[in-house]
């Protein structure tokens, strides 16, 4: 599965996730990307999230790429940040709060410490955020611009918290990315 899509959080997010998909597979045409529901998220509910997230990211091959929306991004990172030996090596994130223990959100269940990034320096780790974004402030991705500095960040103008223009940066971003671990692979 070269490409794992986890969906931002709250009622019919995973609905309302499906036309960025959507949009993204138009853009990845020869790409397969799976898109699994995670009830949890929907929910708000972690600890379902939790069990839910570390099965799907667990049975991920290292060639995965995984892109999450919103908090589904800030789960996802809670979640390599406190488990081991996850085969994961390429995270793309869209628009996510950034939820650490020094934030502006407060501290919930889905809480990570603030020093989180220590454990995600294997990672190869982009992070896209609008500047119009109107869910997630963009000052939730400068943020982690400082408290990442294995990730690289880059702020977009005019797309919003659903990415409403085209999903060519992505695309590229996902296909420079493939093209890396072929040569990795053709090399070992």
């Amino acid at each position: 599965m070269p490409v794992l899509f986890i969906h931002g959080g709250g009622d019919n997010a995973y609905a309302f996730d499906s036309e960025l998909v959507q949009r993204l597979r138009a853009a990845l045409p020869h790409v397969p990307i799976a898109f699994p529901r995670v009830e949890g998220l929907e929910k708000i509910e972690w600890h379902e999230t939790f069990q839910q997230l570390s099965q799907t990211l667990a049975a991920t091959t290292p060639d995965t790429i995984v892109v999450a929306h919103s908090i589904g991004g800030a789960a996802v990172l809670k979640v390599l940040s406190t488990i081991d030996r996850l085969a994961i090596r390429n995270l793309v994130v869209l628009a996510a709060p950034y939820k650490a223990d020094d934030s502006h959100w407060g501290n919930d269940d889905f809480t990570f410490p603030s020093d989180f990034a220590e454990r995600l320096k294997p990672l190869l780790i982009t992070m896209y955020h609008s500047r119009d974004d109107e869910v997630i402030p963009v000052e939730d991705a400068l943020v982690y611009a400082k408290k990442l500095p294995c990730a690289t960040v880059r702020i977009l103008d005019g797309y919003g918290h659903q990415f409403v223009k085209t999903l060519d940066f992505l695309a590229d971003d996902v296909n420079a990315r493939l093209r890396a671990a072929a040569k990795t692979a053709w090399r070992v």
